[in-house]
Formats: C-alpha cells, sequence, structure tokens
C-alpha cells in the first residue's frame, strides 16, 4: 500500500466514497497510523506482528456528517486466520456497523469461528451490518463446500453475501472472492465492481441507502483573529486610557476594570462569528491524469483478454507513468504551498503533518455512565467530569493511612525573607516577549499570540496591576478560574476515570507567575535551598541529568561489590493532593514570609475551575461549560509557579530518607536507591526505604500508588533477592520515558528507539514522494528521527555494538531516502552533505558534552608543566569493564580522543560548533573508528 497513495489519493478523489475498506494493505500498526488518504481520516485497523502483509484498514471521509467509531476489532483478529476491523456509525432510526474482512486461504471454520466471536458483540437484529472485505471464496462456485459453509454462517446473523461479478481476473481465471455481505433489504444495497488497477482485485462499492439526513450546512462559531483584526485591537489599545486602572487601589478591582477593557475591546475588533469550516487540504488537479489512467486502464483489459507477456509490459509501463505524473503532481502542489506562504516553515511543518499519524477527532456525541445510568446531556456531562476531576485527590487520599503526626518542617537557619520587589514596564514587555506564540486561551479567550502583539501597549497597565499585586499581597479573584478541556486516554469512553483534564489558565496570570517565578528562582538559588536531588524545573539540571546520575550511582554500587535495588515510585495525583496549609508551612521555612507568604496564600486558595465540552453536530459546533467548582488541594494544573511549588514541597524527602537510601528526583518521578554487599542487608534497607518513604508521604497528604510502584535489583545476586512486599519486581521498566532494565543492556530501549525510527522514515519516504523539498524532508527527519534517536542517548548508547548498528542501519535508509541513493550506495558523503550526524557521532557528542561539566581532574589540574596529555582528562581507575560505560568516564575518554584543539573545559556554544563541524566532517559508523580516527587520515 505505501507505494500506491497516490494511485489511491486519486481513484477517492474521482469516487468521493464516505468510507474506504482496505485489505491486504501491509504495513506494521505504526506505519498504518502515519499513513494519511487525502480527505480521509484512519478510524479503525490491524496489522499484522509476526508476519508480512496482510492487514485491514477503515478510513472514513472527513466530510461525513455523522461520527464514526471504532470498535477496536483487532482484539478479535487472528493473524493468518481472520483479520477484522470494523466502525460503528450513528445513523437514525438504527446504528450502523461497517466490517473488513481479510481472510487468507486457509482454514474456512477457525476462521468463521474467529469471525463470529465479533459478530456475537453486535446487537445484529437491531442494527445495520454491512461486511467487505477478501474472504478468499469463490461465490462463482455455488455448490462449493465453502460457498456453503459460509452462507450457513452468515444466515445465523441475518446475513447474506450479495452478489458480485468477478472480482479476480487473470489471463486465465475470473474469480468472485470477495465479498459484500449486509442485513439490509436488497433494495437498500447496491454493490458494483470498479476496475481502479491498483490491486490484482477489482475494488468493490457498495451504496447504502440510509434515513434522509439534514442538508443543512454546518457552522462554527469562531473568533476571528485574522492580521487586520489583531492589528485593529493594537491599535484600540494604543488609544486606550489606562487612568481609571491606575486610580484604583484594590487589585481585584483594578484588574477587573483591566479585564472589561481588553474584553470589550477584543469584541469590538476580533467578533465572534459562525462560519462554515474550511476545507483545509486544497483541490489536487487529478484531472490532467485522465488520458494516462483510461490508457493504463485500456491497456490492462488487453493484456487481461490476451495473456500476451508484450501487453503485460505494456501495461505495467503505461501504470508507472500514470504513478510518476500522480506524484509530479503531488510535488507541484506542495512546492507551490510553500513558495506562496508567508511563513514557509509553517508550511513544512503542515506538508510533514499531513503525513503523521492524525490527532483525536472532535467528537460528535458523548455519555457518561454514571453510577449505571447513562448520561448524555453536554451540560450535565461536563458538571459530572469537573466534579469528578475536583474530587480526584480527596478520593486518592481516602484509602491512605490516617496521618497520625503533623509534619513540621525543619526551618533553615539565618535565611533572609523573598521580598516580591516591584516590576517594570520593561521586564512586563520581556515576560510578555519570551512568552511562546500559542493560540490556545484561558477562560478570557486572550491567547499568548495575541498578547506578544501588544507588548508595548500591555506593558504599563499590567506593570501597575502587578505591583498592586505584590503591595497587598492578593492574587486577583478573576485570574483564578482554570478552564479545562477532557482529554480522553483510553478504555471506555463512558467512564469519566479515562479522561485527563487538560487546565488553560489566563495568560495574564501566567505573565504574573513568571515574575514570581524569577524572585522565587533567585531566592532559592542564592540560599542554596533547592535539593541536589531533584533535577526538575531547575536550571542545568533536566531529564538527561536525571538519568545519568541514576545509571552512574547504579553503575558505581556494582563496581563496589554491592547487589543494587532501584524502586520507581509512582505517585497517585501528587500535584493534585497538595496540602495547601502544609505548603505555606514549609515556604515558611525557607524565608517565604509575610507579605510573600500571603500572597503564595492568596494564590492558592479560592480556585476554582470549569470543564469545556467542544461538540459537533450536523449544524454546528457548540460549547458546553460546566457550572464552576473550587478546588481546595493541589497546585494549579498548566501554571508556572505549580512545578516550582511542588519541588519546594518535597525538597525534605531526601533529607528524611537519606540514611536509608539515596533518592532521586525529576518532579514526582522519584527513584530510591540502595546498594549493599549482602542480599540480607539489601532486602532490610530496601524494606526499611520504601516503609520510610510510605511515612514520608503519609505525613504530608501524598499517596503512593504500591501496585503500581517497581523494583529493579542489579547484580550478580539478584536472583537472590527477594522482592519488597507490596511493590512489583521486574526485570525492566520505564523511567522518564527511557527504558531501563536490570542487565543494562539496553535491548529493549533501542526496539523502541528503532521502532520509532522506522515510522519516521516510512513517513520521509512519503515526505520525498509527494514534496520533493530537501527543506522539507530534513526538518522532517531532525523532527520524526533524529530526536528520538538523541533522548536518552547519552544513557544508552552504551549498549552493545549490535544494537548500535541497529539504529545506524535504520539511519542510512532515512539518509538514502533523502539523497537519492541506491541500497548498496555508501552513506558517508551523503551524512557529510546533510549535516546530519550518525547515531555513533551523536553518542560521542551527547557524552563529551556531559562529562566536560564534570569535576573528573585533567592533567593541568595537576601540573602547569607542558606534556603531551595536558588537555587530557585522568581517568580513574576501576575494577569493573562496566564502569567504563559511565557517560562520564566514556565521555572523558573521547575528550582525550579528540584533535588538541578541540579539548577544553565545559564546553561554549562556539566551541559546540567546532566539534559538531568536526565529527560533520567524520561520520563515524562505530566507536572504533572513532577510536582509530588518526591512523585513517
Amino acid at each position: 500500500m505505501s507505494n500506491k497513495i497516490e494511485l489511491l489519493n486519486a481513484q477517492l478523489a474521482e469516487l468521493t466514497p464516505d468510507i474506504v475498506i482496505l485489505t491486504e494493505h501491509g504495513l506494521t500498526d505504526s506505519k498504518t497510523r502515519n499513513t494519511r488518504l487525502n480527505g480521509y481520516s484512519l478510524v479503525d485497523s490491524y496489522s499484522r506482528v509476526d508476519h508480512i502483509k496482510g492487514g485491514v484498514v477503515i478510513y472514513v471521509n472527513k466530510n461525513m456528517s455523522t461520527e464514526a467509531l471504532s470498535l477496536n476489532a483487532a482484539k478479535y483478529s487472528v493473524e493468518l486466520l481472520c483479520e477484522i476491523a470494523a466502525i460503528k456509525i450513528h445513523t437514525k432510526p438504527r446504528e450502523t456497523y461497517i466490517v473488513g474482512i481479510y481472510r487468507p486461504d486457509y482454514n474456512l471454520e477457525d476462521a468463521l469461528t474467529c469471525l463470529g466471536s465479533f459478530l456475537d458483540t453486535i446487537p445484529v437484529w437491531k442494527s445495520r451490518v454491512i461486511l467487505m472485505g477478501d474472504i478468499n471464496i469463490n461465490s462463482l462456485d455455488k455448490n462449493s463446500k465453502k460457498t456453503k459453509q459460509l452462507q450457513e454462517f452468515l444466515a445465523i446473523y441475518n446475513i447474506v453475501r450479495l452478489e458480485l461479478p468477478p472480482t479476480r481476473i487473470t489471463p486465465h481465471t475470473k474469480t468472485s472472492i470477495d465479498f459484500v455481505c449486509s442485513n439490509l433489504q436488497p433494495t437498500q444495497v447496491i454493490v458494483d465492481i470498479i476496475n481502479t488497477g491498483i490491486s490484482d482485485h477489482t475494488g468493490q462499492i457498495s451504496y447504502i441507502k440510509l434515513s434522509q439526513t439534514s442538508n443543512t450546512s454546518q457552522f462554527k462559531e469562531k473568533r476571528q483573529l485574522n492580521k487586520k483584526n489583531i492589528s485593529a485591537f493594537k491599535q484600540m489599545l494604543a488609544h486606550q486610557q489606562w487612568d481609571e486602572i491606575y486610580n484604583t487601589q484594590s487589585v481585584n478591582n483594578a484588574f477587573e476594570k483591566f479585564g472589561k477593557i481588553i474584553g470589550k475591546t477584543l469584541n469590538s475588533t476580533c467578533p465572534i462569528t459562525k462560519s462554515k469550516p474550511r476545507k483545509k487540504l486544497k483541490h489536487i488537479p487529478y484531472t490532467q491524469t485522465a488520458s494516462l489512467k483510461n490508457d493504463f486502464l485500456t491497456a490492462q483489459e488487453k493484456y487481461l483478454k490476451t495473456g500476451r507477456s508484450a501487453d503485460k509490459e505494456d501495461a505495467n509501463r503505461k501504470k508507472k507513468q500514470y504513478d510518476l505524473k500522480l506524484r509530479a503532481i503531488r510535488r507541484e502542489e506542495m512546492a507551490k504551498l510553500i513558495e506562496s506562504a508567508d511563513n514557509k516553515s509553517k508550511a513544512i511543518w503542515t506538508i510533514i503533518n499531513g503525513e503523521k499519524e492524525e490527532k483525536e477527532h472532535q467528537a460528535t456525541t458523548m455519555q457518561l455512565d454514571i453510577d449505571g445510568k447513562l448520561i448524555d446531556e453536554p451540560k450535565a456531562i461536563a458538571n459530572q467530569l469537573n466534579s469528578y476531576f475536583v474530587n480526584i485527590a480527596n478520593h486518592t487520599l481516602v484509602s491512605q493511612p490516617q496521618n497520625m503526626r503533623q509534619n513540621t518542617p525543619k526551618e533553615a537557619s539565618n535565611i533572609p525573607k523573598l521580598q516580591l520587589r516591584p516590576t517594570c514596564p520593561a521586564e512586563v514587555q520581556h515576560t510578555i516577549r519570551m512568552l511562546k506564540p500559542k493560540t490556545s486561551s484561558g477562560i478570557d479567550e486572550i491567547s499568548p499570540k495575541t498578547i506578544k502583539t501588544c507588548e508595548d501597549e500591555l506593558a504599563e497597565p499590567l506593570a501597575d496591576i502587578i505591583n498592586k499585586s505584590f503591595d497587598q499581597a492578593t492574587f486577583p479573584s478573576k485570574l483564578k478560574v482554570a478552564k479545562v478541556y477532557p482529554k480522553f486516554k483510553k478504555g471506555n469512553r463512558k467512564n469519566p476515570s479515562n479522561y485527563r483534564p487538560i487546565a488553560l489558565l489566563s495568560t495574564f496570570s501566567k505573565i504574573i507567575e513568571k515574575i514570581v517565578l524569577s524572585r522565587l528562582l533567585d531566592h532559592l538559588k542564592s540560599n542554596n535551598l533547592l535539593s541536589n536531588d531533584q533535577h526538575g524545573f531547575t536550571t542545568g539540571r533536566s531529564t538527561t541529568t536525571a538519568l545519568v546520575t541514576l545509571i552512574e550511582t547504579i553503575i558505581d554500587h556494582l563496581e563496589n561489590g554491592n547487589t543494587t535495588s532501584s524502586i520507581f515510585l509512582d505517585y497517585s495525583k501528587a500535584f493534585d493532593c497538595l496540602n495547601h496549609n502544609m505548603l505555606i508551612k514549609k515556604l515558611e521555612m525557607i524565608g517565604i514570609q509575610g507579605k510573600a507568604s500571603t500572597w503564595f496564600k492568596s494564590y492558592l486558595e479560592l480556585r476554582t475551575q470549569i470543564v469545556e465540552l467542544t461538540l459537533t453536530d450536523k449544524v454546528s459546533t457548540q460549547r458546553y461549560r460546566s457550572d464552576p467548582q473550587q478546588m481546595d488541594r493541589g497546585v494549579p494544573q498548566g501554571s508556572i509557579l505549580g512545578p516550582v511549588l511542588y519541588i519546594i514541597f518535597t525538597s525534605d524527602m531526601s533529607e528524611y530518607l537519606g540514611q536509608h537510601c539515596s533518592v532521586l528526583m525529576y518532579a514526582d518521578d522519584t527513584v530510591l536507591i540502595r546498594g549493599k554487599k549482602t542480599v540480607e542487608e539489601l532486602e532490610i534497607d530496601s524494606y526499611v526505604s520504601l516503609n520510610m518513604a510510605l511515612d514520608y508521604c503519609h505525613n504530608n497528604d501524598l499517596a503512593i500508588n504500591e501496585s503500581k510502584s517497581t523494583q529493579l535489583i542489579f547484580g550478580k545476586k539478584k536472583n537472590e533477592v527477594v522482592t519488597v512486599p507490596g511493590i512489583q519486581r521486574e526485570d525492566v521498566t520505564k523511567y522518564l520515558g527511557v527504558t531501563v532494565d536490570t542487565d543494562l543492556s539496553w535491548n529493549q530501549q533501542v526496539d523502541t528507539v528503532c521502532a520509532k525510527i522506522s515510522s519516521g522514515v516510512y513517513v520521509l519516504k512519503r515526505l520525498k514522494c509527494i514534496s520533493g523539498s530537501p527543506e522539507t524532508t530534513k526538518t522532517a527527519y531532525f523532527a520524526l528521527i533524529e530526536t528520538h534517536i538523541r533522548y536518552g542517548l547519552v544513557v544508552w548508547g552504551n549498549s552493545t555494538k549490535n544494537n548500535l548498528q541497529r539504529v545506524l542501519i535504520l539511519q542510512k535508509r532515512a539518509i538514502r531516502t533523502m539523497a537519492n541513493l541506491g541500497p548498496l550506495d555508501s552513506c558517508r558523503e551523503a551524512f557529510k552533505e546533510l549535516k546530519i550526524l550518525t547515531v555513533v557521532s551523536l553518542y560521542i557528542l551527547e557524552t563529551i558534552l556531559y562529562a566536560s561539566r564534570t569535576s573528573i581532574p585533567r592533567g593541568s589540574d595537576t601540573h602547569s608543566h607542558y606534556t603531551r596529555g595536558l588537555n587530557n582528562y585522568s581517568l580513574p581507575t576501576h575494577r569493573l569493564t562496566l564502569f567504563e560505560k559511565k557517560p562520564t568516564y566514556t565521555g572523558a575518554k573521547f575528550i582525550n580522543n579528540l584533535p588538541e584543539e578541540l579539548k577544553t573545559h565545559n564546553y561554549t556554544k562556539l566551541q559546540k560548533r567546532a566539534i559538531t563541524r568536526w565529527l560533520h566532517n567524520h561520520p563515524f559508523y562505530s566507536i572504533d573508528e572513532f577510536i582509530r580516527w588518526r591512523e585513517q587520515t
């Protein structure tokens, strides 16, 4: 299927069916999700895992007025036996079920049993059912055992097979092995075939007569935020007199007046209007290829009649001409799109995203199951979801043991008080300038992108409001309302627990928070109040530093002859559970007192949230909002200050557990690490560590989900260690997106990376086919391939040679696609020309940059006289070969192997560029190549 997409697009543009079923697509699951057909959305699919070819997909026309839901039929499918995809369409007066089937030509009895297990889940007695696909049973042979067996099976479900002419024709045979089956009356279903030339089967077309639907055009309410209107918004604000704000003493009253001015100006210049949704995809002029298509189909029919090899070659040649013309037209259209775009980068991303996995569709209807009662009224659904989200923290803590003693934080001595010093218009302007130009907005509908266009006009009144907020120790009440979107995760859509709240706060709130955060971080850093064990949301710390710390701590324990335990804690709603009174006390213990403490208390208390649903029906897109509900716990989701407040709240955890284990934290991702010489000591210490962590959480109103927490044991005696009671013992776990295994082999991590690269290569090939723009394919490479290679590479890059070669081979496939190379052509020069680093070179670069920031001594640290190794690191002696896989050791070793002019400490941006250029010019395929690079020059 991957090489027939343009042929499919052209055929669909001509036929414009509502639903498309494709069998034997031959794509993996990830490639299926990243295959897009113009104007269609993938709804359900089945792909083989252990064998090639096969599979079924169902696409639905984006303009279809009713919603199509996936039935997740893959769980009923059996590879090489019966492969199924299925959807349900909301139609009146009965639901309609569309099922796509592919059955290889053997073991019919088991295949029908498999299909029956799925059909048993459909209420066929009260629904419309259509089965289509490749069943591999010839309906022209009326008396065959298979035909009768299928007929008897379908009769159980009141379904009949409809008559089709031959669907697979060769010069010597004619069979009808595809089928269309239905439980509808013959007058309600019309079937036909069409020669598409895409497959050796004809296409089957089924026209289903449903009840008349309204032809009313669909409308959507949308605020008109075009360039002209935004310019008018900016001009009106420029002429606005802000004296009313300056003369108002109360910060709440001042911000309320400010908000009214902004809202009135926005409504005046950027009104909300009803409009028809515009089609995003531009028309591709397939009419240019009509004659080529007809020539090809005529040649194919001639071959089917004569069977001559010369006619077959002629048909294949004309098919190729037709296909190449389709691709050329698509490339021309994409080139025009980029050329005519004001923002070429955005145009490139439009093309890239057009070939990637599609985002979740906007819902048309929604239901919730609340205590066995189905709720389908949108406002009631929004209220139920809001109630669930607001109370989730309290429900989580109900199952926890009662807090037997009040946790009293230890006051740090001689810490100066935090002063919320006044801001100025220049700082406000800088803060606005640093906002990301997002189009999402809070309940006030003012997005960061809109505010960024008006930084000059808004800086002065905002500075006045912020200073009043600091002086009065009051956070504006109007900014304490969060707008929440429920995002479906997985599972039953009717269960509220399967939705995740995505909170959006006012952009003005984020501006104030950013200014407060700068003062808070200055206070924390200057007084050394941040835990060294916390890597989240801290300058100079990241997921990379957390991963390296984890792996190096484990390796150090093994080097010292210890068996090592790592317990990965799973918190239940950690950010939502924070007790406000406890948090304020902890803030006061670190010098956030007086007005600053009162301001933070005002920031946290009396917050509310509303849930907003966006549902689309045949006429319009409507928004439904819940009633507001108050939040009594937690830090505001989506806020700027929230993550840092959580870090402050848990910063005493390391000290609490310090005597029992090492603690590693990235926000709420926490690991307890302990190493001991004997198995018995390790078992005792691991048990004590976990229970001390549970004790800490009970005292601080936090909840650990023990059933989802995991323990990994490292070392030769790992199989002798008894698991800590209550948690899961695993050989593999995922930490910060990287799969860690007890052998530190990184095999599973490399499997994951290779799967992601393969999907990226597939999209890259599609982009090369339809775009041809080097800029587009290179942008896609960095976004879809290199980003997955780079992440965590500093730790998993020390895997086996074979694992790195697996990644390199896939990387070469991408390079060959971008550089138009053959399968046997060398990629070295292409790596250079494209300025793309091999996975080996990326690993070398990442470890060098990491090691250069560490305190490993150099030759120059021990003496000042010149020697050849003056700039070399002094590598520590060690017992185990595993020690050499530590990123700091490997990076130092790599630095020692660099040219002298590239050896430095804590690389600057210019020096990073220099070493990157050097690696671009030396595309290493293995670490050994890098170690011996001087021999090759």
